[in-house]
């Protein structure tokens, strides 16, 4: 599906069965496309398992109502037999190409790290896997990887991204910040904060 141009978004939380079912359809749909290097029944756990142990989103069109994207998380991760909760392990996130664009991506990044905060205020950390060679991802992964205090790591061809919420949170904030000066982002997902960065200075 496509995002008319200046269309807002919509992130529904999955709370009821039926935004589950949709949530699962959407996902098993399109899950050739979600690059995870998995067998189908490994890939669905890692799809299904953000309903239990996490939270999972369907990212809407305001105007359509189409679905354009979704996202997933745990709070806890395996090792941590899923008590160490203050590690948030982002399961999968993906929006349609046609929609695709630093706008989207930018309010996505933020409901993200908000759903994340509201789940769970103590959570600290943020990390994902990914393939961990020719990742079309590869330049935006990098950049996450450099951020304060994160480290990426690379076990058997899969590499485990790290960072702190923190420095992600204010990683985002400074792309909508320069955005914003540019006049590329919508008034209407602008924060406070970002209205002040852009201020003239006295």
């Amino acid at each position: 599906m496509t995002l008319s141009a200046g269309e807002s978004l919509i992130f529904r939380n999955c709370e009821l069965d039926m935004d589950h079912a949709s949530y699962l359809r959407y996902l098993i749909s399109r899950h050739d496309a979600l690059n995870m290097p998995y067998p189908f029944a490994i890939k669905l756990s890692f799809l299904a398992s953000p309903l239990a142990l996490g939270r999972a989103t369907l990212i809407h069109g305001e105007d359509s109502y189409e679905k354009i994207g979704a996202f997933g998380f745990v709070y806890g991760t395996g090792p941590g037999e899923y008590e160490d909760r203050e590690n948030c392990q982002i399961e999968t996130v993906f929006i349609e190409p046609d929609s695709r664009s630093p706008v989207v991506f930018l309010a996505a990044a933020r409901a993200l790290v908000d759903s994340i905060r509201e789940g769970n205020p103590d959570a600290a950390y943020v990390q994902f896997w990914t393939v961990a060679d020719h990742d079309p991802n590869e330049r935006l992964f990098a950049r996450i990887a450099r951020l304060p205090g994160a480290a990426r790591t690379v076990v058997e061809g899969l590499a485990l991204y790290k960072a702190p919420l923190s420095e992600l949170d204010a990683w985002i904030g400074g792309l909508a910040s320069r955005l914003a000066r540019r006049g590329a982002l919508p008034e209407a997902i602008i924060t406070p904060h970002e209205k002040k960065q852009m201020a003239p200075q006295a």
